[in-house]
């Protein structure tokens, strides 16, 4: 990205800056010379008008020649010493017969004036101070205006999905509910104020995006939701922000108690009385040591869905471990986005001042081409005369003199050519650092989509495994009632075969009603 001097003339224009109106004491009495522009919302700037009065509807700006304490945005003209003065850009070279003159726009202390966009164009008062010429009379006062004060306030607010009201409260929610958050923005000031995108990384689908404008007095409101997790427990804390003018203002916090959802519990619940079974089971079987061969199978298979579920509930764990870390990965993805968005704007900015940077050496090298021409012009009048008159001296010298004129002027067209040359480079250069910028927006929003695709599916991967714990608890009971079972007499082992399998046959049903529920539970998720 390419970054000029002149950048900050460009950057008031495009946001709006104070016109100066009349003149503050400060500037009269340091001796500075005051000059204006006048300029039509979204138009070009034009010199002022004698006495610095412009037309309706157009804004004054004013500019002095000595620079203030702080800087101010500047402005650069070329003088000709017979007083007719042009527009030029930081690193125009003025002719031989003029000088370049630097203005800095004047900064009132009482904030007086009207809003408006910068100008450029300029109308010298005399050098040094002084009194105006009869043909441009002093500036006529303009009525003083409030200072502008930019103030807002933000407000928090949440409330549980299905509630009425919203709150600033503390709420309760179970692991698995959606809390809702109500963002209040409040214009307190007696400026208008164009907010930037409300800053709020522990909430998601926040709408509307963006910045905004709001006027004095107005509010606006923002919305945005979290599912309370089990990382949430105990508490949960939220803070929005939102920026303008130059600063950020949080909200209050807002905090919800989570607790464990009674779902979960009650499976934490029937996992731990699986392991105090299978312990049991275990003191069991070390009795069991002279079992014959049907007891040895009952406890290698009991051995086996021990295994299995204590690998259910490893995925499980894995999996509920998965969730909060894709989903704080993907909770910075929009800031990048935002980043890569606000790239693209501040080379599309970059982009337009280069063309108006063209655009003016474009009409530089115009006039200086008119110049040149005018200059030739009267050189061929004057050698035309010499031939009539070859010994005319005065002539002669008029001669050399236009001789002079003309290699100023051709020398001035080159440089100006020149500098044309090197505007319309940087803004080739500028052009393929937004083609850049744009590419890598593309790259952000892609990764914002595909971490919401990987946050979805570990939630289906927990639900997934959930199913799977449940299916192997099933299958450790079955395998404990058949060890039970065979520790009988041998004459009853056919009846406790037969047994096992009704339990088995049992325990499937339950697994398929659990799959049934599984599925329930997936389609009320998706409809919330």
């Amino acid at each position: 990205m390419s970054v000029r001097v002149f950048a900050p003339l460009m950057a008031a224009a495009a946001i709006g800056l104070t016109s100066a109106g009349p003149v503050p004491a400060s500037a009269a009495a340091s001796g500075s010379s005051v000059l204006y522009t006048c300029q039509k919302h979204g138009g070009k700037a034009h010199l002022a008008g004698h006495g610095g009065k412009c037309k309706g509807g157009e804004t004054r700006t004013a500019w002095q020649s000595s620079a203030p304490s702080p800087k101010t945005s500047t402005i650069y003209t070329c003088k000709s010493s017979s007083g007719v003065e042009r527009l030029v850009a930081r690193t125009t070279k003025c002719a031989k017969h003029e000088r370049k003159l630097t203005w800095y726009q004047v900064k009132p202390s009482t904030g007086q004036g009207k809003s408006g966009t910068l100008g450029t164009s300029t109308v010298v008062p005399p050098a040094g101070g002084g009194s105006t010429p009869a043909s441009q009379s002093s500036t006529p006062s303009e009525p003083a205006k409030p200072i502008e004060t930019p103030n807002l306030e933000i407000k928090a607010e949440q409330r549980i999905k299905g509630e009425s009201a919203y709150t600033t409260d503390k709420r309760s929610a179970e692991a698995g509910k959606m809390i809702e958050y109500l963002i209040t923005v409040t214009n307190t000031g007696n400026v208008a104020l164009k907010l930037g995108a409300v800053n709020d990384l522990k909430c998601a689908n926040l709408q509307p995006a963006g910045e905004q404008s709001l006027a004095v007095g107005a509010s606006t409101t923002y919305t945005c939701t979290h599912r309370a997790h089990p990382v949430d427990v105990p508490s949960y804390v939220n803070v929005a922000s939102v920026s303008a003018a130059g600063k950020e203002v949080a909200s209050n916090e807002v905090s919800a108690q989570v607790e464990e959802s009674k779902q979960l519990a009650s499976l934490k619940k029937v996992l731990s009385e699986a392991a105090a079974a299978t312990t049991a089971a275990k003191e069991a079987l070390k009795a069991a040591k002279s079992a014959e061969e049907p007891i040895s199978a009952a406890e290698a298979e009991l051995a086996n869905a021990e295994q299995a579920q204590q690998e259910a509930e490893s995925a499980l764990e894995a999996a509920e471990q998965a969730l909060p870390q894709a989903e704080a990965e993907n909770a910075a993805l929009p800031v990048l986005t935002a980043e890569a968005l606000n790239n693209v704007e501040n080379e599309e900015f970059e982009v337009e001042l280069d063309e108006w940077f063209v655009g003016l050496d474009e009409e530089e090298v115009a006039e200086d081409k008119k110049l040149l021409a005018a200059a030739e012009e009267e050189l061929a009048a004057v050698e035309a005369k010499l031939k009539k008159k070859p010994h005319d001296e005065e002539l002669k010298e008029e001669q050399l003199e236009d001789l002079e004129e003309v290699a100023t002027d051709l020398e001035e067209l080159a440089e100006a050519e020149e500098e044309l040359a090197e505007e319309k480079a940087v803004e080739a250069s500028d052009r393929k650092a937004l083609q850049e910028a744009r590419e890598a927006l593309e790259e952000a929003e892609a990764a914002e989509i595909a971490g919401a695709e990987k946050i979805k599916a570990d939630e289906e991967a927990i639900v997934n495994d959930q199913a799977a714990e449940l299916a192997a608890q099933a299958h450790t009971q079955v395998a404990k009632e058949a060890l039970e079972d065979v520790k009988g007499e041998e004459a009853l082992l056919k009846a406790a075969t037969a047994h096992a399998e009704q339990v088995l046959a049992e325990a499937e049903a339950a697994e398929a009603n659990a799959a049934q529920e599984v599925q329930r539970e997936e389609a009320a998720l998706a409809a919330e």
